[in-house]
């Protein structure tokens, strides 16, 4: 079950969980759709890991899956893009991940 997650936004993880995680970048883009996504973690303490992600739904969301995380430590995730328009243009969106026993 994936979880969306909007710019300047804050989710709960367990440390324990693995969770696939959407951003929905449909109206921050408009008609043009998305070429490459990037997700970036701080801090890069190797507790919180990211993987399988990938560009879905119409070229217009992305997703990502967390694994782990330092049990009562902060995490700042970022999703890079870059859209297909012309010229090309770099958006970024950040959420906040804390990691919770649940």
């Amino acid at each position: 079950m994936s979880v969306t997650v909007y710019d300047g936004g804050t989710v709960t993880k367990d440390p324990d969980a693995s969770r696939v995680y959407t951003m929905d970048w449909t109206a921050d883009i408009g008609a043009a759709g998305i070429s490459t996504s990037t997700w970036i973690i701080a801090p890069a303490d190797a507790g919180l890991t990211a993987d399988n992600a990938s560009i879905v739904s119409g070229l217009k969301m992305t997703s990502v899956r967390l694994i782990g995380g330092t049990l009562g430590r902060s995490y700042t995730v970022t999703n890079r893009i870059v859209t297909n328009a012309s010229p090309t243009e770099t958006e970024d969106a950040t959420v906040t991940v804390l990691i919770r026993a649940q």
